[in-house]
């Protein structure tokens, strides 16, 4: 796997470990673990990016990911420091699609971003046009106001 490419405000906060590990990773929870331990470096009163990335939205993966991207750089410019949940689509996709894997995008959203969400580093949901044609950006609309998360509407 060629690793993935990292927007240069966030990845400030990513090792040569983290990519390793991601490289290697079969389970969700293996991904959980990476992104837990990326976090634990990052500050307080994060904020997270939600939108559509595998359907909807600007038509591709690769245009949605784009635009979430700009998105990024133009929060980091406010001064709101995001998780940015890009680099792990690729591992996502791998996982879901593998023949030897049980586990499938429901899984992703309960096993990665429900942990992530619970932790309460995350205080702040970004949701960006187009996020209701998103099956993933309705759970986390959901699940932030479940939790008592601020949401924004972009």
């Amino acid at each position: 796997m060629i690793f993935p490419e990292i927007n240069k405000r966030t990845g400030q906060y990513w090792t040569e470990e983290n990519f390793k590990a991601l490289e290697k990773a079969q389970t969700i929870q293996e991904v959980l673990e990476v992104a837990q331990d990326i976090i634990s470096r990052m500050p307080d009163n994060l904020a997270q990016i939600c939108g559509p990335v595998t359907s909807g939205g600007k038509g591709s993966i690769e245009e949605n990911l784009k635009f979430l991207d700009s998105v990024i750089d133009e929060l980091h410019e406010q001064g709101v420091h995001i998780f940015d949940q890009m680099p792990y689509e690729e591992t996502f996709q791998r996982i879901a699609y593998s023949k030897t894997s049980n586990e499938n995008h429901d899984d992703i959203l309960t096993g990665f971003y429900e942990p992530i969400f619970e932790s309460g580093k995350i205080k702040t949901l970004y949701f960006v046009p187009g996020w209701e044609s998103s099956k993933g950006s309705n759970w986390e609309y959901m699940k932030a106001k479940e939790l008592g998360m601020d949401i924004n509407l972009i």
